[in-house]
């Protein structure tokens, strides 16, 4: 849920593209229905280049005002 929450303060925030990882497809669902742009089960897809690409093609485009931010979801086991 600490993903699915910081993922609505960075809509809120106004966030216009937005990633969740996760391998539960519960969570990915919820994620989708909440507005995420990109969600990715790491269990099927390699994470690190999908964002790597979809951020370095973006930050081709981005111009000087516009910001890139990101936040990882850290859990103590």
């Amino acid at each position: 849920m600490i993903g699915l929450l910081t993922l609505l303060v960075a809509k809120r925030a106004g966030a216009t593209e937005t990633f969740v990882v996760d391998v539960s497809p519960e969570r990915l669902e919820k994620a989708k229905s909440l507005g995420v742009t990109y969600v990715i089960n790491p269990v099927e897809e390699n994470a690190v280049i999908i964002i790597a690409k979809k951020i370095i093609k973006k930050s081709q485009t981005l111009k000087k005002e516009h910001n890139l931010f990101y936040t990882k979801d850290c859990r103590w086991k």
